[in-house]
């Protein structure tokens, strides 16, 4: 998820100078490595959602005629799926799933603000 992220900051990053992108995107998969249905419609959603992003986003003010864009592939490699995902909520035709982890940095960034008011009352009151 890091290298996407990555990838995809560095494509904004210079998006000045930047085409658009005619993008094939393919997920593949270890061998070895057994896949859930659900999990298979997850990878699905997401090269759906990779490919809808880089093919749809406009990256100038250009305008930019089809055999104009670049064409590129973009390939992810998944070795390891999770196991401890848990159903979080449904939106609009997708299923969101959560780990735990991303619970606990999820907690931490929404009571962030309430945590600094309470520690700059504490401190206050010192004074």
């Amino acid at each position: 998820m890091k290298h996407i992220l990555s990838i995809l900051l560095f494509i904004t990053a210079f998006s000045v100078d930047c085409q658009e992108l005619n993008c094939q995107v393919s997920i593949i998969t270890d061998v070895k490595l057994e896949i859930t249905s659900v999990e298979q419609e997850a990878l699905v959603q997401l090269k759906q959602t990779i490919t809808d992003l880089m093919n749809n986003t406009q990256w100038t003010k250009d305008v930019f005629k089809l055999e104009e864009r670049i064409n590129c592939n973009l390939q992810l490699q998944i070795n390891k799926i999770p196991d401890r995902f848990t159903r979080r909520q449904t939106l609009k035709n997708v299923e969101r799933y959560i780990t735990p982890e991303l619970k606990e940095f999820e907690d931490k960034v929404l009571s962030a603000k309430e945590r600094a008011l309470s520690r700059e009352k504490f401190l206050y009151e010192q004074i």
